[in-house]
Order: C-alpha cells, then sequence, then structure tokens
C-alpha cells in the first residue's frame, strides 16, 4: 500500500514540473516605440506550443500594421482581452487594421499546431509592430 502511494506521490510531482515549466515557456515583452517613431521591431525564436505575447497600449482608430520575418513555420494574432480583433487577425504573416477602442493589445507570436507538434527545434523570427494615427 505503502509502494502505491509513493509512486503516486511520484506521478504527480512530475506531472506538477511539467504543467509549470509548460506554464512559464510563455514570454510577455512591453513594446516600446523610441521616440519620434511609430515602429518597433523585435527579434526572438519560439519552440513548440510556446508563444511569446508584444504588449502595448493603443488608441480606438489607430492603425496597426504588424509583420513577421524568418521562418516561414511562425505566425502572429493581433488580440484584445484575450479575443482576436477581427477575423483575419490570428494564425497570419502580415496584418493591417484599424484598432476597435482604447486599450492593451497583444500581437502573440508562435506557431501552428501542426508545426508545434512536428518542429523539434526553436523557429526564429523577427516581427516588426507598427502604430500610426
Amino acid at each position: 500500500m505503502k509502494k502505491h502511494l509513493l509512486i503516486a506521490a511520484l506521478i504527480f510531482a512530475v506531472v506538477g514540473i511539467v504543467s509549470v515549466s509548460s506554464a512559464s515557456a510563455q514570454r510577455k515583452v512591453n513594446v516600446r516605440f523610441k521616440p519620434g517613431t511609430s515602429s518597433a521591431t523585435y527579434s526572438g525564436t519560439v519552440a513548440g506550443y510556446a508563444y511569446v505575447d508584444y504588449v502595448f497600449t493603443a488608441k480606438a482608430g489607430q492603425q496597426i500594421h504588424a509583420l513577421l520575418d524568418g521562418n516561414n513555420k511562425a505566425i502572429l494574432g493581433v488580440m484584445r482581452n484575450g479575443l482576436r480583433i477581427a477575423e483575419d487577425s490570428v494564425e497570419t504573416r502580415e496584418y493591417s487594421g484599424e484598432l476597435p477602442s482604447n486599450g492593451t493589445y497583444i500581437v502573440r507570436v508562435g506557431m501552428m499546431r501542426a508545426d508545434a507538434r512536428r518542429t523539434k527545434s526553436a523557429i526564429r523570427y523577427s516581427l516588426e509592430i507598427s502604430i500610426t494615427d
């Protein structure tokens, strides 16, 4: 009986470690525009189901242009409050459109599920985000 409890405890410990490492695999980057500019460029890598969130504040009516360069397995999505801002604003390599409301937005970079499942190593990308009035 004690042996079964020990095995169960070990299984829960391993599952807990895997869950924590999966959750901490996500990153958040606060987007900063240099004075006098309306765009910023970032480089990074993603692997598997991990993603990187690029966070910024914008106003209703401003225009966004987000463009991924590099590995064609990287995709982006533009979201506000966890929801895509437009039908064509997710699982794409480039998005342009009007921001619907004041607030915090996220450009999330990751991989499509099929690529995340098949690709064993990290992929490199470059992301340019432009916000204009």
